[in-house]
């Protein structure tokens, strides 16, 4: 990728995602990856939401993060942004009874001018998507209003959704054409893809922008989004292969900090600063295993 941004993590950092330490206030998600060694935390739409309502002061935010020498790594996860969610006569929200997420889209944006984040994650929960040229033309949009916040956009494949697998994603990207957008790559949604590190070829890994790690099971559950948000499992406790597909980005150049994303609800109940020391040391095993030609 040719896109210079404004975020200084690099492939050695850690990023603590919200869906690993969930129902923390902010102070507690900053402190705990502060105590673990994490150099970046992910915040979620609904917790921009807040911050932008005023439930947090931008400035001590801002002072709480660099007395941390943290940043935002992630702001996670903007929805709903093909153009056919919006046009006349399509339900707000993409769905009947949803609520309108533009809100939600609004408070992400307010977030990035106000604090700066290294990517926004972008993801479609539907099970259907639309034409391709809709969807890249969407992507496409939200790349532009990022890219004067020197702002990253990566595309997240999910297994149950009308993008699928890395493919999928990579072809929106692709017809997209940006220079600051590209895709994320989940180890659980590639295991539950139904591929491994050996799919990883190099017009995939060529737009990897964002890496999130966790793993899960050889089997998978029945209710996938039920899975995802509930049983992960720590980095190399499951059939992932974590390791193998963090060497294949990272000798294809990938040089994206490692974003940690375990939703497990046995994670859920430790202190946040034992689950985020428990998800990092896991993490860095791994990443020390990827170093060496034999995982």
């Amino acid at each position: 990728m040719s896109f210079v941004g404004r975020s200084h993590l690099g492939p050695e950092d850690l990023v603590l995602c919200a869906g690993t330490v969930p129902g923390t206030d902010i102070r507690a998600r900053v402190e705990a990856a502060a105590a673990a060694g994490y150099r970046g935390i992910g915040l979620r739409s609904g917790e921009c939401l807040r911050i932008r309502g005023g439930d947090s002061s931008v400035v001590e935010l801002r002072t709480l993060l660099a007395d941390h020498d943290l940043e935002i790594g992630e702001l996670d996860g903007l929805t709903h942004w093909a153009t056919r969610h919006f046009a006349p006569g399509y339900p707000a929200g993409g769905r009947p009874g949803l609520r309108d997420p533009r809100e939600a889209h609004e408070a992400l944006w307010w977030v990035a001018e106000e604090l700066g984040a290294r990517t926004l994650n972008v993801m479609e929960m539907d099970y259907e998507s639309g034409p391709i040229e809709m969807m890249a033309a969407g992507f496409a949009a939200l790349c532009d209003r990022a890219e004067p916040l020197g702002m990253l956009v990566q595309l997240e494949f999910l297994p149950w959704s009308g993008i699928p697998d890395p493919s999928a994603a990579a072809a929106i990207v692709r017809l997209a054409g940006r220079a600051n957008g590209g895709l994320c790559l989940d180890t659980w949604h590639l295991l539950r893809s139904g591929q491994g590190p050996e799919n990883l070829v190099p017009d995939l890994t060529d737009l990897v922008v964002g890496i999130q790690v966790n793993d899960a099971s050889a089997t998978a559950g029945d209710d996938l989004l039920h899975e995802t948000q509930h049983r992960r499992l720590l980095p190399g406790q499951g059939a992932a292969r974590v390791a193998a597909v963090l060497r294949r980005l990272r000798q294809a150049g990938v040089d994206a900090p490692v974003g940690v994303e375990v939703m497990s609800d046995e994670l859920a109940t430790l202190p946040p600063a034992v689950a985020a020391a428990r998800a990092a040391a896991a993490t860095r095993t791994v990443l020390a295993e990827a170093a060496t030609p034999s995982c």
